[in-house]
């Protein structure tokens, strides 16, 4: 009897907190789902967009930095003088094989 009289006791004690976990969370949904309760979800995940676009373009920003730092000292590292893609050996090789090309296309 004592046995039965603690599982009855048991049972209806997490009936009762199940019960009202579910009333809870139920509450809960409710007022998410009103318009105010959108207003605020929409808020909150605007302001989270707003801090990850903010964070996005101070990492861009940083890697720029970062990107024209090391340009600028391999610019300053560069030998000076003309640059070998330049030069005049390469500039009548490419004249005549343009004018042969046209030519053959004419015909």
């Amino acid at each position: 009897m004592l046995r039965r009289l603690f599982w009855l006791v048991v049972g209806v004690v997490m009936g009762m907190g199940v019960t009202v976990w579910l009333l809870r969370a139920l509450r809960i949904r409710v007022l998410q789902s009103t318009p105010g309760g959108v207003a605020v979800e929409v808020g909150g995940s605007v302001r989270r967009l707003g801090v990850d676009l903010r964070d996005a373009v101070d990492e861009g920003r940083m890697a720029m930095r970062e990107r024209e730092s090391e340009l600028r000292e391999r610019l300053e590292a560069r030998p000076s003088g003309r640059p070998e893609l330049l030069s005049a050996d390469t500039a009548p090789e490419v004249l005549p094989l343009r004018h042969r090309t046209r030519s053959r296309a004419r015909r």
